[in-house]
């Protein structure tokens, strides 16, 4: 039987696959993103790669600005000391920086660069666990002598520090720790604290104090440098912060304890950005006034004070463009939680560029974009009642994360307004559109999740909308009629309002009923009565059970072109005739019959004439189910379906009331001949006409198990 299933269900993917133009059975459960804001598209550099990046502006400076910085990083850093010596003596040689040094004869910079780059390999060569000293006693410093006094002869000034690193680099490998800090002192230490070599230097003097026992100076070296991860501390974060609150490994380290969410060690960052704000020794108080905002609000639940935070630090420095941006997405997020609206026009304007298809961080800033409306705009919206807002702003969210850019056309209304949509042949057809706004989105589980009266407001709204913000948002919203009135009409159904249905879906053009996904399924005879598993219906002096054995057959349709709408006005019509029926206890119990079943088959075998995704999806599961990080309180908005035990439970009160009111053994023969019980038609009506038909007409044995 499981294979059967999978049969079937491959099947009907197939045959989808293969309907032009069909729209999503969706919606699908997407998480909501939940990105950490404090943090920088790419983390700050760590303090190598800085110094790398910097040592290749130095080079360039001290040669000529022309050549580009990858063909530097190639000669300087990649290339080894046998490929240096070779290419920077090729005539044939398209790097520019051997190009240069060659036409320029700068055999000063050939020098250097040899002797740096012997030294690497002389340590790699030592390092290696297949290396052996020739002389035991001696260990590895006479490995380095040589180079060692190479770099002590030079008297020039150009790269006179750049030689006192190499001695200093040659003598740690050396284990000679001492006259590391002595040539540092010597050499060094009188330099301004913006020269690289010095600040390169420093790290390995801190590493000669750690060997030497003096963890005091070490740490206070490693400060300088901003090495978080070498300083030995109780509290490297605040020892650091005290001496160097600006370091780029500093801010990568509070981005990383962010990201982690370790609530114990979030917290405690609070008092230290405090302590830094406090003593105003920062050059960029943004970061520390974003990092206060962040914890008060994220990990205190103190938004009145992040909110104070978050402004200011954006009016104060930070230590990259990248970072403050972040800031100013954190206080999108404090301005939806408080519905403050002041910027949000010009804060979406502002965040879409961000999104750009050609964006290498497009993808960041759209789970930025999601969590904002899903996870913040959205659950105010709702619990404020603003269900027009909260559709624009999750259609743009929404189409935001598609890779291209809409295309809308103006049209207009019923009612003569222009209005902007995106059509649905156009979005169809179109490349750059196609599966951009769908029913596999939130914002249609959204809007499904409305009640019709609910949803039909909306769109009225979202078409006369002059107000900025509504005609910015309305651009990115699928805005066409046949969209919302097929939804409109399905949730009248839903709700059995089923003479408004047929105002709605009336109005749908066929062409677009043609294409759904879900057509398959409208084939399907919504006034037959498809057996149910495990049910039980109970009646005054007897109880049917039916195990799935009334019938195996499934009634099709002709066409389900228009299946909706004939449904809709079948059970208008039958509401209309128990009504007006009501005199005669016969006519009316039949037809609350034909009713009742065809209200049970409108959620369960005939599921797409009110719902859209139970062809592929799994029923009944809403954001607060998939998504446990956040409060499912927030998310009673998304609708559930209930499960077919609560449609069964009515479905017999129905069909029970129905039969209770009929007073002919004709018209209950009828009514269990409806509903597929042909053996307690022959038991219980046998000298009905109904029964003759049964007795005539039924030579399949299952028919009899009822």
């Amino acid at each position: 039987m499981m294979k059967l299933i999978r049969y079937i269900f491959a099947a009907v993917s197939l045959a989808f696959a293969g309907m032009p133009f069909a729209e999503a059975c969706g919606p699908t459960y997407n998480d909501i993103p939940r990105p950490c804001f404090f943090a920088s598209s790419s983390r700050p550099e760590t303090l190598r790669d800085a110094q790398i990046r910097q040592n290749i502006l130095l080079w360039q400076q001290q040669t000529s600005p022309r050549i580009p910085l990858a063909d530097i990083r190639q000669a300087v850093y990649a290339d080894d000391y046998k490929t240096f010596a070779s290419r920077s003596q090729d005539t044939a040689e398209d790097n520019a920086f051997y190009t240069f040094i060659r036409n320029a004869g700068d055999r000063e910079a050939v020098d250097f660069l040899l002797t740096a780059k012997e030294l690497e390999e002389t340590r790699r060569k030592i390092n290696s666990p297949w290396y052996y000293p020739k002389d035991r006693n001696s260990g590895n410093a006479d490995v380095f002598q040589d180079i060692i006094d190479r770099c002590g002869a030079y008297k020039g000034r150009r790269f006179g520090d750049r030689y006192a690193l190499q001695m200093i680099r040659a003598c740690f490998a050396a284990g000679r720790y001492q006259d590391c800090i002595d040539i540092f002192d010597a050499r060094l230490a009188s330099l301004t604290d913006d020269n690289l070599m010095r600040r390169m230097a420093l790290g390995y003097v801190a590493g000669c104090w750690t060997r030497l026992g003096d963890s005091d100076r070490a740490n206070d070296y490693f400060a300088s440098v901003g090495d978080i991860s070498s300083i030995v501390h109780e509290d490297p974060i605040g020892y650091l912060t005290k001496r160097n609150p600006d370091s780029p490994m500093l801010l990568s380290h509070l981005q990383s304890i962010a990201a982690e969410g370790d609530t114990a060690r979030v917290t405690a960052l609070l008092p230290i950005a405090e302590a830094v704000l406090a003593d105003s020794v920062t050059a960029y108080r943004g970061d520390w006034e974003f990092l206060s905002a962040f914890v008060s609000n994220d990990y205190f639940g103190d938004r009145e004070s992040a909110r104070v935070s978050i402004s200011r630090a954006l009016e104060e420095s930070f230590s990259s463009e990248d970072f403050a941006d972040h800031a100013r997405a954190y206080r999108m997020v404090l301005d939806a939680d408080d519905n403050e609206r002041k910027s949000l026009l010009e804060d979406l304007q502002w965040i879409k560029d961000k999104i750009d298809i050609l964006s290498p961080t497009k993808t960041e800033w759209k789970d930025l974009l999601q969590n904002i409306v899903f996870g913040h705009w959205l659950p105010r919206l709702m619990e404020e009642g603003d269900h027009t807002t909260a559709v624009l702003l999750c259609g743009f969210a929404d189409n935001l994360s598609a890779n291209s850019t809409l295309h809308f056309q103006d049209a207009f209304d019923s009612d003569g307004n222009e209005i902007s949509y995106i059509s649905y042949d156009q979005m169809r057809n179109d490349p750059a559109t196609r599966n951009t706004v769908d029913y596999a989105s939130l914002t249609f589980e959204l809007m499904q999740s409305l009640k019709s009266t609910q949803l039909a407001a909306v769109y009225k709204k979202i078409v006369a909308a002059k107000d900025p913000l509504s005609r910015y948002l309305r651009t990115f919203a699928r805005t066409d009629p046949d969209y919302f009135f097929d939804l409109i009409g399905t949730l009248c159904m839903r709700e059995e309002r089923y003479a408004d249905a047929v105002n709605y879906l009336s109005r749908v053009t066929p062409e677009y009923m043609s294409r759904l996904n879900v057509k398959p399924y409208l084939r399907r005879d919504p006034m037959y009565c498809y057996p149910s598993r495990h049910r039980e219906i109970k009646y005054s002096d007897w109880t049917m059970h039916v195990e799935s054995t009334v019938s195996t057959k499934k009634t099709l349709m002709p066409s389900a072109d228009n299946a909706k709408l004939d449904f809709a006005k079948k059970m208008a019509g039958l509401r209309h005739k128990i009504i007006k029926s009501s005199a005669d206890p016969d006519t009316c119990g039949l037809a609350m019959i034909d009713y009742a079943i065809g209200w049970r088959n409108s959620f369960e075998e005939c599921w797409a004439l009110t719902q859209y995704w139970r062809g592929t999806n799994v029923p009944g599961r809403s954001y607060a189910a998939v998504d446990p990080g956040y409060p499912p309180r927030q998310y009673k908005f998304i609708y559930e379906y209930d499960g077919s035990k609560s449609v069964e439970e009515r479905f017999r009160h129905m069909t029970h009331q129905a039969i209770k009111i009929l007073r002919s053994d004709e018209a209950r023969a009828k009514a269990q001949y409806r509903l597929g019980n042909y053996r307690i038609i022959i038991k219980r009506y046998p000298d009905t006409e109904t029964a003759e038909v049964v007795k005539s007409s039924c030579d399949n044995w299952r028919d009899w198990l009822g």
